[in-house]
């Protein structure tokens, strides 16, 4: 009851502080220290973020040497106007890009040694495509974090079957795809949803994605999760989760 009470009368934005500031409460994750060990001292790029996960949670940003960033866009619904010189973590900032997650052709092929994500594969309409272009522009490490539908809007969603999305893939599936919209729209589990206004509103938001980015397009889990690593050719090192997301550590092995 209170947390429906908290949804109807706060604005997303504050919900989603809220939400943020939170994961600096949460247990660290069973093998955070391979991730860790693994970024430590080397240069990296997080697509999408800065990611308050990545500070304490699943502590990233207080080991690695630098990191950029890139975002689709210089202006997001989670961030609001984003700035060129990013602060991520204490006195540490970063450069930010302005790319699509799955075009990355502004570097090179090895050009940092591990590439990040959090929240952000399941709004990419071409995961296997994108996944292949973090793969090309790192020289060792990928690590990925993906939430979990039980604990958020996706709930009512099916899993994606791996042939969906490789169909996606070998049909260079863009941004601009709306496929999965009217499945978002019936199923979205508006009790755990953060954002205002009524179903109407999101519907007319969804139509409008290529601009605000807030469609998941993929549900994920596991075993979905293996075979697209497996697909791209990325060595899994750990596969651990909580009940909001999944957490992926992985090496470049060709």
């Amino acid at each position: 009851m209170l947390k429906k009470v908290i949804r109807k009368y706060l604005p997303s934005n504050i919900l989603l502080f809220f939400k943020d500031v939170l994961v600096i409460f949460r247990k660290q994750i069973k093998n955070h220290h391979l991730y860790s060990q693994a970024i430590s001292h080397k240069k990296g790029l997080e697509i999408g973020g800065p990611s308050p996960i990545f500070r304490k949670y699943l502590p990233i940003y207080p080991f690695a040497k630098t990191i950029e960033f890139v975002n689709f866009s210089d202006k997001t619904v989670w961030e609001g106007d984003l700035k060129t010189k990013v602060n991520y973590f204490k006195d540490k900032t970063g450069y930010q890009h302005i790319l699509e997650g799955d075009n990355l052709s502004s570097f090179q092929n090895n050009q940092f040694d591990f590439v990040l994500s959090s929240n952000c594969i399941e709004h990419i309409a071409n995961p296997i495509k994108a996944i292949l272009e973090w793969k090309r522009i790192t020289s060792k490490y990928l690590i990925i974090v993906i939430p979990k539908k039980d604990n958020n809007f996706d709930k009512k969603r099916p899993i994606t079957s791996f042939e969906h999305l490789l169909d996606d893939y070998k049909n260079n599936m863009g941004e601009d795809d709306l496929t999965h919209m009217d499945e978002v729209i019936k199923l979205t589990d508006f009790s755990k949803a953060y954002f205002d206004g009524s179903k109407e509103d999101f519907a007319e938001r969804c139509k409008e994605n290529y601009k605000y980015r807030c469609i998941h397009h993929h549900v994920f889990d596991d075993n979905l999760i293996k075979k697209i690593l497996g697909y791209v050719n990325l060595k899994i090192i750990d596969i651990d989760s909580d009940q909001n997301e999944w957490f992926v550590l992985s090496e470049k092995i060709s």
